[in-house]
C-alpha cells in the first residue's frame, strides 16, 4: 500500500502572540533564505483545531525555531509547543532540531523550560535576517536520513504505544505482553532486519533495496512519520506516565487509538513499502486502526 504523502515544513516558527511583529520579521527573512516557514497568523484555516494541528505541523517541521522574550513565560501555547518539542528533540538520533532564539530585551531567564542547555541564536547579533540565514545552514548541514533507522525507531515507537493500548483494547484471552510480540524490525548498519524474540533473523531488506523502494517522495514521508510517532509517544508520557491505561478505560484506549489511527497506519504502510511482511500483532494494529479510523479495511 503507497503511504499518504504529507506537507513539509523547513522552519516551525514557535512564538507567544505579543511577538508576532518579529515572528513576521524572521518569515520574511526565511523566504529570504529560500525556506517554507510554518507561522499560525499566516499558516491556520478557518476552522482548525490548533490542537490537533499542532501534532501534525510539528511533526512535519525540520527546525522549531522558538522565539524568546519577555512574553514567553505567559504564553500557553507556546509552553505546550516547547514541551512537545523538547520531547522529541531529545530522543537518541532525533531528526528535528529546536533553536531558542533571543529576542531583543530577553536573557537567559526567559528560555521555556527544556531549551537551556541548547545552542541559542539572538536577534541582537546581525537581527533576524542573521537568524534566518544560521537556520539555513543548520539545515544544509543537517546529515541525510537513514531511511532503515528511521522505518526501525517508528515500528519501536509503535510497540511502546501499543504496549499500554492493547490490554485494554482486547478480551484478556486475546492479550498479549510487549515480549510475546513476534517479530521486531531493526537496523542493521543501513539494512532493516526483521527478527524474531529469540534474535534470530527473519527477513533483511539491504540498503540498495530500500534506496530502489523508497524513492524521495517516500523518504520524506518516513522522515515526517518519525517525527510524528515521537510526539505521539511524548504525549503519551505526559498522559500517561506509567505507560499503562486504568483497567476500566477501554474508552480512554480507544480514543488514544482514534487519535492517533492515521499515523499507526502509516507505520505499517511504509514498513510493506520498504518489502517486510507484518508480523500477526501489526495485523492486530491494522485491524484496530480500521475500526476506529472509519476509513480503513482490514
Amino acid at each position: 500500500m503507497e503511504p499518504q504523502q504529507r506537507e513539509s515544513w523547513d522552519v516551525f516558527i514557535a512564538h507567544a502572540g505579543a511577538d508576532l511583529g518579529p515572528a513576521k520579521e524572521l518569515a520574511a527573512a526565511l523566504l529570504t533564505e529560500k525556506l517554507n516557514y510554518f507561522l499560525d497568523a499566516a499558516r491556520l484555516r478557518a476552522g482548525d483545531s490548533w490542537p490537533i494541528r499542532l501534532k501534525a505541523v510539528l511533526a512535519q517541521s525540520r527546525v522549531i525555531a522558538v522565539l524568546v522574550s519577555q512574553h514567553s513565560d505567559e504564553a500557553y501555547y507556546l509552553q505546550e509547543e516547547v514541551a512537545i518539542a523538547v520531547a522529541i528533540s531529545r530522543k537518541p538520533n532525533a531528526s528535528v532540531r529546536v533553536v531558542p532564539v533571543l529576542l531583543r530585551g530577553a536573557d537567559q531567564m526567559h528560555l521555556p523550560y527544556g531549551t537551556f542547555t541548547l545552542h541559542a541564536l539572538y536577534e541582537q547579533q546581525g537581527g533576524l535576517s542573521a537568524v534566518a540565514t544560521a537556520l539555513a545552514q543548520l539545515l544544509k548541514d543537517a546529515p541525510p536520513l537513514q531511511a532503515s533507522g528511521a522505518i526501525a525507531r517508528t515500528t519501536e515507537l509503535l510497540d511502546e504505544i501499543w504496549a499500554g493500548l492493547e490490554p485494554e483494547l482486547f478480551d484478556e484471552n486475546d492479550r498479549r505482553r510487549p515480549e510475546d510480540f513476534g517479530m521486531r524490525y531493526r537496523s542493521d548498519g543501513e539494512d532493516l532486519v526483521a527478527r524474531w524474540r529469540n534474535g534470530g533473523e527473519a527477513q533483511r531488506v539491504t540498503r540498495e533495496q530500500l534506496d530502489a523502494k523508497l524513492k524521495p517522495d517516500l523518504l520524506h514521508h518516513v522522515e515526517v512519520l518519525e517525527r510524528a510517532m515521537e510526539i505521539n509517544k511524548a504525549i503519551w508520557d505526559n498522559r500517561h506516565p506509567r505507560r499503562v491505561l486504568e483497567p476500566q478505560s477501554k474508552q480512554v484506549a480507544e480514543e488514544a487509538a482514534r487519535a492517533m489511527a492515521e499515523d499507526l497506519a502509516g507505520v505499517l504502510d511504509t514498513v510493506e513499502a520498504a518489502g517486510m511482511w507484518l508480523d500477526d500483532h501489526y495485523i492486530a494494529i491494522r485491524q484496530i486502526v480500521g475500526q476506529t479510523s472509519g476509513t480503513r479495511s482490514t
